[in-house]
């Protein structure tokens, strides 16, 4: 239907269908209003969460921060004591060269003595054997001569006595076995040790000599400015590496080269630890001790004795050796 209004002609249909479609953009402004408000929600969520991260992030960074600081502090320290031990070595590499210098030194001091010794063996045997100044003994029969000891023979039943009658026969006695003895004096090999280890000398007699052996005399050498602790054990463990002395010479030197069965062993760097040692001494710097307590010790196949050394003064090094006196009896 078409109106005039104003002497203008107006179609209400037109009228209310552009109604219509404003109402419908009006209602989709108001949803799209909606959605984006709506998707402003969602982004200030997203935002407060990022802020509860970034919250998060500069808490953790904070920490880091400390643990840093921390760990530079450790650093540092640990700098300084790298210094430090920089320091103590450079100190200790040059304790190290000087007793270096002195080892140096000992062994020249020792391939010296052992020279001498070499070159004087002789005499030296000579002067320990009039030295010891004790009863030789000489060597009686051996074993290979015969035994010239009457045997008791039973008396023979006489043809006239009855048989009943009981017969005065004596018993037969044992044949005594013929006794070898020989004197020897040995002395050790010379041996050097440190401060912080032990020098031992052992005295053995071994399983199978079938061999008693009796102490006479022993000497301690100290061929150094160190104070020497000593202490006697007996049956300890032989070491398998072990140095044997072939520094020996019978008393009687008629009976030379006869070798002993006891065998003077010597270990350089030793610790013994056994219960109990049954004597003890001191030896001073540059003396030779004389012990008279073991006179008359005897050694039965399978047994020894062991003589261990320490250091007791601040010496580092020192130098000794063990001379013995013994007699062996089979």
């Amino acid at each position: 239907m078409d109106y005039n209004i104003n002497g203008s002609e107006v179609n209400l249909s037109e009228i209310e269908d552009d109604k219509n479609k404003w109402e419908d953009q009006i209602r989709k402004r108001e949803d799209q209003i909606g959605n984006r408000e709506d998707q402003i929600s969602k982004w200030d969520d997203h935002i407060n969460k990022r802020d509860d991260q970034i919250s998060k992030r500069d808490d953790h960074i904070n920490k880091r921060d400390e643990h840093t600081n921390k760990r530079e502090d450790q650093i540092s320290k640990w700098d300084e004591h790298i210094n430090k031990r920089e320091d103590h070595t450079d100190k200790r590499e040059h304790q190290i060269s000087k007793s270096e210098d002195h080892l140096n030194k000992w062994e020249d001091y020792i391939n010296n003595m052992n020279k001498t010794y070499e070159e004087n063996k002789e005499g030296l045997k000579m002067q320990w054997m009039e030295g010891f100044n004790t009863k030789e003994m000489e060597a009686k029969n051996s074993w290979n001569e015969p035994v010239n000891q009457p045997i008791n023979q039973p008396k023979k039943q006489p043809i006239n006595q009855p048989m009943n009658q009981p017969i005065n026969q004596p018993m037969n006695q044992p044949i005594k076995q013929p006794v070898n003895q020989y004197d020897y004096i040995a002395t050790s090999n010379m041996i050097s040790f440190m401060r912080e280890g032990a020098g031992a000398v052992i005295l053995s007699n071994p399983e199978n000599s079938n061999t008693k052996i009796f102490i006479e005399k022993t000497i301690y050498h100290n061929f150094s400015d160190a104070i020497l602790s000593l202490e006697v054990f007996h049956n300890v463990e032989t070491p398998e590496d072990a140095m044997s002395s072939d520094h020996y010479a019978p008393k009687d030197l008629s009976n030379y080269p006869q070798e002993p069965f006891g065998k003077v062993l010597s270990h350089e760097n030793l610790a013994y630890h056994k219960d109990y040692c049954f004597l003890s001494s001191t030896i001073n710097p540059y003396q030779s001790v004389d012990e008279s307590m073991l006179k008359g010790m005897v050694l039965t196949p399978g047994t020894n004795l062991a003589y261990v050394f320490h250091i007791v003064n601040q010496q580092p090094q020192t130098v000794i050796s063990v001379t013995f006196h013994w007699t062996e009896i089979t």
